[in-house]
């Protein structure tokens, strides 16, 4: 289980909420007495949206930014999908653990929000070097802001592929290279090489779900 953590942070330009407003353990409480899988998804889903009141130096906009994702991911997305093309794997997660990781997601998200331990943390802020001292991002906050990043600047033909057929196909497209180095100009163009960036994103957030049990 992903372990949440609960000592906010009074200084920073990161994602914050302003007080917690989901309590972890009610919700794993809960989540069991709800009977089919659809409702557990609803009611996840209700969650996630909880924990989108951030103060952040562009916060509207990312606010924003974390709601499309949020129903994007719910309503368009199966993870199970995605998950079998980046791994190419064809073992899907059953129910149970689908349930497992959005919870240990929701975790994972909520410690978006709070500190690492830091001496300087609660110091009082009078100039840019004390901003610098104090302002602390911990793993999942730096996590967070580059998936919300990264999603606002996907190309639209990649942004609503929700059958991740453009990863398939960059793969595919990589694999024909055998030597870099004298990779012709044909090749190259037909490539699309803008698609690396977010071709190597999704690889490495695919491989961070799978070593933390999540389903970002």
């Amino acid at each position: 289980m992903y372990k949440p953590k609960f000592q906010f942070r009074p200084n920073t330009t990161g994602l914050i909420i302003n007080k917690p407003t989901i309590d972890l353990t009610k919700v794993r409480n809960q989540i069991v007495q709800i009977p089919t899988f659809k409702r557990k998804l609803l009611y996840l889903y209700k969650q996630f949206y909880k924990l989108c009141d951030f103060q952040y130096h562009e916060q509207h906009d990312n606010i924003n930014k974390y709601q499309t994702l949020l129903r994007r991911n719910f309503s368009h997305i199966s993870f199970n999908n995605r998950r079998n093309v980046i791994l190419s794997t064809t073992e899907d997660l059953n129910e149970k653990e689908l349930v497992e990781r959005m919870l240990n997601t929701l975790a994972f998200v909520f410690n978006a929000t709070v500190a690492r331990d830091d001496p300087h943390i609660f110091d009082e802020i009078h100039n840019h070097d004390d901003l610098k001292k104090t302002n602390i991002e911990n793993m999942e906050a730096n996590i967070l802001n580059t998936i919300l990043r990264m999603d606002s600047t996907k190309p639209d033909v990649i942004k609503y592929d929700f059958q991740y057929n453009w990863w398939g196909r960059f793969r595919n497209d990589v694999k024909k290279v055998q030597d870099w180095e004298k990779v012709t100009r044909k090749q190259l163009r037909s490539m699309n090489l803008e698609w690396m960036t977010f071709y190597q994103h999704e690889t490495t957030v695919m491989r961070l779900n799978e070593n933390l049990k999540l389903c970002l």
